[in-house]
């Protein structure tokens, strides 16, 4: 994450029906997920909550060899790119 320090546990997820899941700090958050034929990339939004506040937002993931990069836009707040690497 380019604005918070990387700690175990935390972890995006997609499945192949257009949702998934990320948890990072006190965030969790499902995704609807759509790709995008024309840019190689995946643009989703995400609601959630962090410590019991809501959230939502909108992101975008491209793979890069065996990593995922991505953007997190939080709906009047904070952003940050992050790179995320592919777990068993």
């Amino acid at each position: 994450m380019d604005q918070w320090p990387v700690k175990p546990g935390w972890f995006i997820e997609f499945d192949n029906k257009g949702g998934g899941e990320f948890h990072f700090l006190c965030i969790d958050a499902e995704i609807d997920c759509k790709p995008n034929k024309n840019s190689g990339r995946a643009e989703f939004t995400f609601y959630g909550n962090d410590e019991m506040d809501e959230i939502f937002g909108r992101g975008w993931v491209e793979v890069d060899g065996n990593k995922l990069l991505g953007h997190l836009y939080f709906h009047r707040g904070m952003e940050s790119g992050f790179k995320a690497t592919y777990a068993h």
